[in-house]
């Protein structure tokens, strides 16, 4: 064309300018979802609550009656769900901002080890032809709908005859996947006259029993005892689970063994391969014969989360890693090792970002 003659843009002109305006439109809208997530007053936070086990398409609020409590006036329509990279439990309607399940729901799969369970997201609305953005946080309350169980229906622990008044026996513990009062909270014991029963708080918070013993144990005159350990949880109703406790009196063994070191740290690196062995633990007993024989094994008490992670050779003590490590998951582990009545508590084991040679 001659210098100086207009020209018409072009289709594809058009049609960029119109991509690069929408664009610029939603940058806008997700700044705005962006300042809603902050506790600025002037947000707009709606809150539901549901119970879990609900079937898909449960309706848990209507979005534009509870904008039109807050005074919301003039048209509200087109809500929208902002995308937040992983799959929501619930939908929005386009019309009226109903907001339903997906499908069944699921706590403990949403959120496991949390007392409070909520999934928060972005819902993108119009209000008189403007976009706007509010911020909707569902509550999932938990149902009473596991009980209490343990690793098996029958736990054997060996004890000497000779063992001392007072003395404590790790047994495996409960997992009751529910939360607050629903989840694992006590145990009890079948009534007998030599064992009592102590619970415990572990570091992380979980309850666990041990047998303590009260009265002296002959095995000529008894060899073994076996006790029911019961599990409970403070639901409406309580709901349990129990086990077999088959305690075994051995032989007089004096003496127990005992670690070189009783609290041992290990840092490693994320990365570390599996089959690594990261620590060697050493415990000696001074008893001859069999008795004098030690033997290594993950305690009762262990999560089972720790025993998944973590091998434990029977014979040398060495323990080594059977799986990957995640730092954001889990930026520690405890457990506890032993031999019968040697134990060494607790010992450390940290997950780290940077490379360090463990020690």
């Amino acid at each position: 064309f001659k210098p100086g003659e207009h020209r018409e843009p072009t289709v594809d002109r058009r049609l960029f300018l119109l991509h690069f305006m929408m664009l610029l439109a939603l940058l806008l809208v997700l700044s705005l979802c962006s300042e809603a997530r902050s506790s600025e007053p002037s947000s707009i936070t709606i809150q539901y609550r549901v119970w879990e086990e609900q079937p898909g398409g449960t309706q848990v609020g209507r979005l534009v009656d509870d904008l039109r409590q807050r005074d919301e006036g003039g048209p509200l329509e087109d809500f929208q769900v902002v995308e937040h990279g992983k799959a929501l439990p619930f939908s929005v309607s386009t019309r009226n901002g109903v907001v339903s399940t997906q499908g069944r729901l699921d706590r403990e799969e949403l959120c496991r080890g949390s007392d409070l369970c909520e999934v928060a997201f972005s819902v993108l609305y119009r209000k008189s032809g403007a976009v706007n953005c509010l911020r909707v946080r569902v509550e999932v309350m938990d149902l009473n709908d596991h009980s209490p169980s343990f690793p098996g229906p029958l736990q054997e622990v060996e004890i000497s005859e000779t063992a001392s008044l007072r003395m404590r026996i790790p047994l495996d513990r409960a997992v009751d996947p529910d939360a607050g009062p629903n989840s694992l909270q006590t145990y009890s014991l079948s009534v007998n006259q030599h064992f009592a029963l102590d619970v415990t708080v572990g570091p992380d918070g979980t309850k666990q029993a041990e047998l303590v013993v009260i009265k002296e144990l002959d095995r000529e005159l008894q060899t073994s005892f076996n006790l029911t350990l019961v599990a409970w949880d403070k639901g409406n109703p309580p709901r349990s689970g129990s086990t077999l406790v088959r305690v075994n009196i051995q032989d007089s063994n004096d003496n127990s063994p005992t670690f070189e070191d009783s609290s041992p740290t290990v840092e490693l690196p994320e990365d570390t391969t599996r089959g690594t062995t990261i620590i060697n633990l050493k415990a000696t007993d001074p008893d001859q014969g069999a008795n004098g024989e030690v033997e290594y094994s993950l305690s009762k008490h262990t999560r089972p989360e720790v025993q998944r992670l973590f091998y434990v050779d029977p014979q040398n003590g060495a323990v080594s890693l059977r799986a990957p490590l995640d730092f954001e998951a889990h930026p520690s582990y405890e457990a506890t090792e032993n031999k019968e009545l040697g134990q060494v508590r607790h010992p450390h084991v940290n997950p780290i970002k940077e490379r360090k040679r463990p020690f």
